[in-house]
């Protein structure tokens, strides 16, 4: 019998690298910690260099302008006001590698994540799609599409609206269909639902026309999300269906049900 962890491991990796890498969110329910290792990057980082130190410092709101510079060199942004950050130093002393990320809290978007050390000879900046900077040739699929951004408005005040999500499976020829969907509010919270639609992968044929509802705190706060540009409004999506499968997954939760829950439960 697979472990749940195991099981969680393969599905997560399985269904957000075939969804053009889903990781980013609306809640508050996961840990700074785990907002950073659900960052592909740092995930692989982290996956080929276990025994790495991992290091979180906190800044509040007035004590992250002291990092402003820092950031500046690391992310080559300007912040122009204060904000509560975490920032991550993952360092693997044996290859001499380390990597560097910046987390903001309130939106809970990933600043930016930076690679540094001797492989390839080079410093790698990484944005979303775990594509260096240099990267410059994006497919038109690699694009936010308008659809997008008109999920994200309806996602701010908690509409009623529903995105398809596309992604290789373990067929290069296959493409595996998942559903993500805002249902509403109910109370304080705002109930997102994730559903298998048309699965082709073998690995995860199981999972095929199930699906799992779960409450996400909710607040006015979550109203700039309707002026997110294309790239922050992605990072959003992405985390909130990353915060969804977590708590899918996670037997002690009480926030979600549903035949997808069931099944990851009894893996």
């Amino acid at each position: 019998m697979v472990s749940l962890k195991k099981n969680l491991k393969t599905f997560a990796v399985v269904l957000l690298v075939a969804l053009a890498i889903i990781l980013v969110g609306c809640s508050n329910f996961l840990s700074p910690a785990k907002y950073f290792k659900a960052n592909p990057e740092v995930k692989k980082f982290l996956d080929q260099y276990p025994d790495a130190d991992f290091q979180l410092t906190h800044f509040s709101a007035e004590e992250s302008t002291s990092e402003f510079a820092n950031i500046k060199k690391i992310c080559g942004k300007n912040l122009k006001a204060g904000k509560e950050l975490y920032k991550a130093e993952i360092n693997d002393k044996a290859s001499g590698l380390s990597v560097v990320a910046y987390l903001d809290m309130e939106t809970q978007l990933i600043e930016c994540v930076r690679k540094f050390g001797t492989e390839s000879n080079q410093d790698n900046k990484f944005n979303h799609d775990g594509k260096t900077n240099k990267d410059n040739d994006v497919s038109q699929d690699d694009k936010v599409s308008q659809n997008d951004l008109t999920f994200c408005k309806k996602l701010s005040a908690c509409e009623q609206t529903s995105i398809e999500i596309k992604g290789k499976g373990s067929n290069n020829s296959s493409q595996d269909i998942y559903g993500f969907s805002v249902l509403g509010k109910d109370g304080n919270s705002c109930l997102v639902q994730l559903s298998a639609k048309n699965i082709e992968s073998e690995d995860l044929k199981s999972f095929e026309k199930t699906s799992v509802t779960c409450k996400q705190e909710w607040s006015s706060k979550f109203e700039k999300i309707a002026s997110f540009n294309e790239n922050a409004c992605k990072k959003y999506i992405d985390t909130l269906i990353t915060s969804t499968l977590n708590h899918a997954a996670d037997e002690k939760s009480t926030l979600c049900t549903g035949t997808l829950r069931e099944k990851l439960l009894k893996r």
